[in-house]
């Protein structure tokens, strides 16, 4: 947030006037370590905010954060549970990954090669 010193007409004291970036997403990661964080990014455009998330994203991802699931306790419980399964592209374990709208979790293969992500599903 920042603020802009503007005068009231008279002079004499100086009113405060705050203003907030136009766009701004919030994100709920789980760290490698199992901490749960909320994120918050701000921009004035918002294609600006857009990358940033891509990047942002990009970097959790290569470094073993997850999404936070909408409720931790049952997603949490579920996947401890839950054997990951192999991809039958390139044989890794895959990582249970929350659905960006919320609803659901799905398997995802986690190996690059170069730009591009492994597009491999559960063997089945």
């Amino acid at each position: 947030m920042s603020a802009q010193v503007t005068t009231n007409g008279n002079g004499t004291a100086p009113a405060l006037a705050f203003s907030e970036a136009p766009a701004s997403i919030n994100t709920f990661v789980v760290s490698p370590g199992g901490y749960s964080y909320q994120l918050t990014m701000r921009s004035a455009r918002v294609g600006d905010l857009l990358q940033q998330a891509r990047t942002l994203e990009a970097w959790l991802t290569e470094n073993g954060w997850t999404p936070a699931s909408k409720t931790p306790g049952k997603a949490q419980a579920q996947a401890a549970d839950e054997p990951a399964p192999v991809c039958d592209r390139c044989g890794q374990p895959m990582v249970k990954k929350q659905r960006r709208d919320g609803n659901g979790t799905f398997w995802s293969c986690q190996t690059r090669y170069g730009q591009e992500w492994c597009k491999g599903k559960p063997k089945q």
